[in-house]
């Protein structure tokens, strides 16, 4: 077995894998093909005797983590032949991709598990699920469009500058964003299966933008083939522009007759939204687990005001250049971090630990439970790493 970066004419192969592995339609599968020219350099194979076997995609992000950017591994489309499964490949491809983002300097990395259970053993953890709220449009109706706002709707690629000023100045605002790069937004251009609608403001700004999908028509058909609006992206740079969005959406409503749209946990107060029944129903879309690749670069420039030092231990079963002592001091302003060799430390975090810290999934209480503390704990690191609401909803 050998893993190696894609070349090209690995393309077929890659396809196969996963429109085997999850079922993708052909429709996917084309764009797809029409992406992999200019980004097969992000994909990774497996080889058995010269035949690939396995394949998995490694992006690199700019995150927001408390509003300090940060470089993040997005690990997806792993995938492998059942003719090699439960035999270790796919662990071996796993750690092959960690060692490749600590070789390359990444801070911290996510991914969506197929089952939490198999990345946990990597030092993953749980982060909060993608939740969306789904509604009659009718029942939208209380939302008016603000005067002098008004919005318009594109193919993605004439939008493409409008989408891109919206969904940066959104990152800068909301932990656990991402910002993509010119590869990732060409990615997004591919195919016409979805609308954006811009809304604009006053000054004729761009303030919202939402990303979506039409299906059926109002209540003919089954429930499958109903009118249907999935909102696939919703970024809102101001309340004005949310509520401008979801009037639009409300002059649907003799075409759909249930809209699905992703909650910003931070900012989305659905609950007035809606009229004519107190309870939407919310569901979870997507979950994601998240992961510290190197520790010294993810805490390293995280903003404080709070004066203080900590030395702690970090235990990482899997990345031994995080397997030492660090001091974790404030200055300036931000949380600074050094290894350091001969100091005590008596308090020992866990992998696991230091990432639900620098992502802010959890409170303190909570990784003494998990046991991801152990020994003493320094009150400071409540103030330093606040529990905190997450707006990551790239899909890779």
């Amino acid at each position: 077995m050998a893993i190696r970066q894609a070349a090209l004419a690995d393309s077929n192969a890659i396809f196969d894998l996963e429109r085997y592995a999850y079922d993708y339609p052909t429709t996917h599968i084309n764009l797809v093909k029409e992406n992999f020219k200019s980004s097969f350099n992000e994909y990774y194979v497996l080889e058995d005797d010269g035949k690939v076997v396995g394949t998995g995609r490694l992006i690199r992000f700019d995150q927001n983590i408390r509003t300090s950017w940060k470089s993040m591994g997005g690990l997806g489309e792993l995938a492998t032949s059942p003719e090699i499964r439960r035999k270790g490949y796919a662990r071996d491809m796993m750690d092959f991709g960690i060692e490749l983002m600590h070789q390359s300097g990444y801070a911290t990395s996510m991914l969506y598990p197929f089952k939490d259970t198999f990345y946990s053993t990597f030092g993953y953890i749980n982060c909060p699920p993608i939740l969306s709220v789904s509604v009659n449009p009718i029942q939208l109706r209380g939302c008016k469009i603000p005067h002098g706002y008004n919005f318009q709707r594109a193919p993605i690629k004439e939008g493409l500058d409008f989408f891109k000023y919206v969904h940066e100045r959104s990152a800068e605002k909301h932990q656990g964003a991402v910002r993509r790069n010119d590869k990732r937004w060409a990615e997004m251009t591919i195919g016409d299966k979805y609308e954006i609608v811009i809304v604009f403001g006053r000054d004729g700004e761009p303030e919202g933008l939402m990303l979506y999908q039409n299906k059926g028509y109002s209540q003919f058909g089954d429930s499958k083939t109903v009118g249907t609006m999935i909102v696939r992206e919703w970024y809102c740079l101001s309340c004005k522009a949310r509520t401008a969005m979801l009037n639009y959406i409300y002059l649907h409503a003799d075409q759909i007759i249930n809209v699905s749209i992703p909650i910003n946990p931070m900012t989305d107060d659905y609950y007035h939204w809606v009229q004519d029944r107190n309870i939407p129903t919310i569901r979870a879309r997507r979950s994601y687990m998240a992961r510290v690749i190197d520790v010294e670069k993810a805490i390293e420039g995280l903003p404080s005001s709070i004066e203080g030092e900590v030395c702690l231990r970090v235990q990482d079963k899997h990345c031994d250049w995080n397997n030492q002592a660090f001091k974790i001091y404030q200055e300036d302003s931000m949380l600074h971090t050094e290894k350091v060799e001969n100091l005590e430390c008596d308090t020992l975090v866990t992998i696991e630990g230091i990432t639900a810290l620098v992502y802010g999934t959890a409170q303190v209480d909570t990784l003494v439970c998990f046991g991801w503390i152990d020994g003493p704990v320094p009150p400071i690191l409540s103030q330093w790493f606040p529990k905190t609401d997450m707006w990551m909803t790239e899909d890779f």
